[in-house]
């Protein structure tokens, strides 16, 4: 038996927060119609906080908007947080296509790692080396990084 099923039957409990975390994996996973399923049940509860923020996640990941992205990540609640975890790598490659594509000549290693959320700018030069991106004098060449970026093994593994 599952949840929501549970919910169904009258049980107490945050029926918003697991509602939102089904919405997140659902964009998240870009499961678009049952993304909008679920969201012709949430009529009665779209204010609640939980629902908002992970609507925000939801809609910046489909409009590719990955600063606004990466500040909700900053600030997500819970267990969202977690959730999100699990596409981060991948998130943080598709960002990193896109800001090889708009700062050609190279963009400082401090601007990435504050802009995908890192905690330091070590672990985002990690990062960006174990995805091919091409470092010198603590900046991403972006031209020669492109390719790399979007051969990426992060981007074949499958995520459940």
């Amino acid at each position: 038996m599952c949840i929501r099923d549970r919910y169904a039957e009258g049980i107490e409990g945050c029926r918003e927060e697991f509602l939102s975390y089904r919405i997140l994996y659902m964009g998240l996973h870009n499961m678009q119609i049952d993304l909008m399923m679920i969201l012709k049940d949430t009529a009665g509860c779209r204010d609640h906080k939980a629902i908002v923020h992970v609507m925000r996640i939801v809609k910046a990941i489909s409009n590719n908007n990955y600063s606004s992205l990466f500040k909700e990540y900053r600030n997500a609640p819970k267990v969202t947080k977690y959730l999100m975890n699990l596409f981060i790598d991948r998130l943080r490659i598709f960002a990193l296509q896109t800001i090889s594509m708009v700062y050609m000549t190279g963009v400082d290693l401090k601007y990435i790692a504050d802009a995908l959320a890192f905690e330091s700018e070590k672990e985002c030069r990690e990062f960006v080396l174990r995805a091919g991106g091409v470092i010198g004098q603590n900046r991403l060449h972006c031209r020669p990084s492109i390719k790399n970026f979007k051969q990426c093994q992060i981007l074949s593994q499958k995520i459940t």
